[in-house]
Formats: structure tokens, sequence, C-alpha cells
């Protein structure tokens, strides 16, 4: 799945690479980069960089900075990069995305599918991005039914339902969701069922067995092994920690 975080660098540089595709967007001050053979600067409301899966690449700044960072490890996504230079200037909807995604990280960090979501439309705002009919229909149909899990999370997963949802087969229907998402449509209902109830024992006080009834669990027992199985910690091990 997709990753976003806010990162500040320091003078000394670093050098490294990744197998996923990374997005630098400038928040405030300026990156120098080295993107395989490319030298560039990245800087706050004029440049951007794309860091390409298994591009060497240096960085050092100097100042305060501050930068959101985007880890895209989907392959339709990185095949979407692919021909993308190492910088990019940032016109005026880039960088009101920036402002937007700078708002979420603060205030909606743990909202089911939007790294997904904020991803897709970075995507859409780069030059050259105009998706194929075919892929654009399939991203569709994989997006109608990850906002239908994300809205329905309490009721039990159907795949014959969701399939016939789009008019796909169930086969067509998993490996569309795998390749677009990364992960299973189980996981993923399983996922934002967790989330919700993560959120519910960080900001309510209801018992654990009504919220797992709220996230679509009749056996508390069953809920308590799958929140382990997330979180690491039971649901009242969690709910100890908040402030």
């Amino acid at each position: 799945m997709p990753q976003f975080y806010q990162r500040s660098y320091s003078q000394e540089q670093q050098r490294h690479s990744h197998d996923f595709c990374q997005l630098v967007l400038p928040v405030a001050g300026a990156l120098d980069m080295q993107i395989d053979h490319v030298s560039g600067q990245v800087a706050a409301g004029e440049t951007m960089a794309i860091v390409k899966a298994g591009q060497q690449h240096a960085f050092a700044a100097s100042g305060d900075n501050r930068f959101l960072v985007m880890d895209l490890a989907l392959p339709q996504q990185q095949l979407a990069l692919d021909k993308q230079p190492a910088f990019l200037p940032m016109h005026q909807g880039i960088r009101g995305f920036v402002d937007c995604l700078e708002y979420q990280l603060l205030h909606r960090p743990n909202v089911p599918g939007l790294p997904l979501q904020m991803s897709e439309l970075l995507l859409g705002l780069l030059p050259g991005q105009a998706l194929s009919a075919q892929y654009s229909g399939h991203r569709q149909r994989v997006q109608r039914v990850r906002m239908w899990l994300d809205q329905h999370y309490a009721e039990p997963l159907d795949m014959k339902a969701l399939a016939a949802m789009v008019h796909w087969s169930v086969r067509q229907l998993s490996g569309q969701f795998r390749l677009q998402l990364g992960q299973s449509v189980r996981d993923y209902h399983q996922q934002v069922r967790m989330q919700q109830a993560a959120h519910w024992l960080k900001t309510t006080e209801l018992p654990v067995q009504v919220i797992a009834e709220r996230v679509g669990y009749a056996d508390v027992s069953s809920f308590s092994y799958r929140f382990r199985q997330c979180y690491g910690m039971s649901a009242r091990q969690l709910r100890a920690e908040r402030p």
C-alpha cells in the first residue's frame, strides 16, 4: 500500500536506493539531490522529485526544511511514473495538493484508504498521466469495491456479490484488487474493521464487546484474536495507551 509521511533532512549527505518509487514534495526549504546521474534541487513551491525503484540517490539540505514523502510500491503506480523525469516543476495544482496532504497528515492520518486516494490524486496531477481506457475502467471498478468495503465493513464479506456489483468474476476482482491495492479483498476488509475498532477504542468508552459487534464480530474472542494479529496487543491494552 502507498504510504506518506513528513520529514526534515540534515546537512550530512546520505545515499541509498529502495525497491519502491518515492515522491519528494517540498513544504519549506530546499533539498539538494542527485538521482542516478541527474542533479537538481527540490525547493518549496518550485520543484518536486521522483525517485524510481532501484535508483541510487544522494541528498542533503541546509537550514530549516520540511518535506512530504510518498512511497509508492503498487505495480501500476510505479508504471505510471516510469517515463517521468527526476525533477518536475510544481504547477498550481500540485502546490495545492501539498497543502491538502499536509493537512491530512496533521488532522486525519488514520483514515482507511486515505494514502491510496491521495497517491492516485497526485499521479493524476502529474503531466502526461493519461491512463489507458482499460486501466481507467479497471481502476474505477476496484475503487467502487473499496468504497463499498469502507462503508459496509461490519457486513460479512461476500466475494460473489462484490464481483457481481462490478460485473467481474471473483477471480477477476481478486486479481485486479491485489494488483492495484497490493493486498487481497479479505485482508483489506479486515484492515478497515480493525482500524475502525481502534478508532472507537481510542475515542470512546464503548465496551470491547460492543465495538466487536459494531465491526462485524458476534464472537468477541474472534475479534480479540484478529485485533492482536493486527496491532500486536489486545484491545484493552491499546485503550490503556491513550492519553
